[in-house]
């Protein structure tokens, strides 16, 4: 079955928002958004990837945000949208993601490692 690229997308900024906003505080998930350090979030890759595809990659919480981060999320809120520009803007340049990314892009393209 087909799945409609805007309503995924739709669908995971919707989940992303209400992880970003959970206060159940689960054992081993930090968060505190007063001090700069919301949960982790759900980040949806669809730019680069074929029509109605994405990639949603489930890894570890790395624990503790670097201070940028925290400063980041201190200076401008902790909206869901926030967490993804500095996805875009910085996470995205670690030497981790661009591996991640690099191994992904070979499975689209049918050349697995």
């Amino acid at each position: 079955m087909a799945t409609n690229p805007t309503n995924m997308v739709d669908a995971m900024l919707g989940i992303g928002r209400q992880l970003v906003l959970c206060d159940l505080g689960c054992a081993g998930i930090r968060c505190d958004r007063s001090a700069g350090r919301p949960p982790r979030g759900l980040i949806f890759e669809f730019e680069g990837r074929r029509p109605g595809r994405g990639s949603a990659v489930i890894g570890i919480n790395p624990g503790r945000a670097r201070r940028r981060e925290v400063t980041n999320y201190l200076t401008t809120g902790p909206q869901y949208e926030v967490v993804l520009k500095y996805w875009q803007d910085v996470i995205t340049n670690f030497p981790y993601y661009r591996k991640i990314r690099r191994f992904l892009d070979q499975v689209q393209n049918g050349r697995a490692p």
